[in-house]
């Protein structure tokens, strides 16, 4: 078993649990999102469908529009891990926004990238959250509102460009 703290030796690693990367199983296939957080805050990102959605600027949950299906790139295998060791304090999470406070996204107006990658994540060891992202947008978890720890990459890409 591979342990996260031995290879960063940093003990702010410390508040997340080990790691078995041998045993992270990324889905053939992800259906990728792009979400919109209200209109007074105006974030707009892709995020991995059915994880996090809240808003790193905000802490509001952002809402989905169009869907795409990304199926696991072959050709290069595993990346090399992406560590991310966050030193600010937790979001605070909000659930005030009415459907009328996001903006309009005309349907099929948005233009998916060709490739994405995404990241397992996981939560500090008093949440136990973990789950998938699209590596560089929101990684606040849904539960405690801390930013989770990255670990692994994969590529996926676009099934079905239109």
């Amino acid at each position: 078993m591979q342990d996260h703290k031995k290879d960063c030796g940093t003990k702010n690693l410390d508040t997340f649990p080990a790691m078995d990367f041998a045993s992270i199983e990324f889905p053939k296939e992800e259906f990728i999102a792009y979400a919109v957080c209200g209109k007074e805050c105006g974030t707009r990102e892709f995020i991995v469908d059915g994880e996090t959605q809240v808003c790193a600027r905000c802490g509001n949950p952002m809402f989905r529009t169009d869907v795409r299906k990304y199926l696991l790139a072959e050709e290069d295998g595993r990346h090399n891990k992406s560590f991310r060791i966050v030193t600010e304090g937790p979001v605070e999470l909000k659930y005030n926004l009415t459907l009328e406070d996001y903006p309009e996204v005309e349907s099929n107006s948005v233009l998916f990238p060709k490739e994405i990658y995404t990241t397992f994540v996981v939560c500090t060891e008093d949440c136990g959250a973990c789950g998938f992202i699209v590596e560089g947008q929101t990684d606040i978890c849904e539960y405690c509102g801390h930013h989770m720890l990255h670990t692994e990459v994969r590529k996926y890409i676009l099934q079905d460009p239109k």
